[in-house]
């Protein structure tokens, strides 16, 4: 269903912009290199443009698997829920576009806010967010 536009915008200057629409600009306008070229002119600007980064990537994700619509809610317990709701080093090199290595170095160094869960690191996607606009 497409949505007019004015139902898109929330208490008159905050607009919602669907996973589909964050995956073309992406890959259309190349919001990538913009982003790249105005880091660090303006926090929010980056906070916004990473927040489409990552919402594109998550429609690319789920698309990719074969479905748009997410399954029905479950019961998840905490520790999995926990872990559903943070990203390995895998997935945060691939958003940050840099290794595995050099995320599970950032971690380590404590550059990169994470929580160790066993021989692993687990990030969230705030504290990868704050991340990237400080990089």
């Amino acid at each position: 269903m497409i949505r007019p536009a004015e139902q898109l915008v929330h208490q008159g200057a905050v607009a919602v912009i669907d996973g589909r629409v964050c995956h073309l600009l992406n890959k259309l306008v190349g919001l990538d290199k913009l982003r790249a070229q105005v880091r660090g002119q303006d926090a929010q600007l980056d906070q916004a443009l990473l927040a489409i980064r990552l919402a594109g990537v998550a429609y690319d994700e789920t698309a990719s698997a074969g479905t748009v619509s997410a399954p029905p809610e479950e019961y998840v317990s905490r520790s999995n829920r926990q872990l559903n709701d943070t990203l390995s080093t895998t997935e945060a090199a691939a958003l940050l576009r840099i290794s595995r290595r050099a995320v599970s170095k950032e971690c380590k160094q404590k550059r990169l806010a994470a929580t160790l869960v066993g021989r692993n690191y687990r990030i969230t996607r705030d504290d990868l967010a704050a991340y990237a606009a400080r990089r």
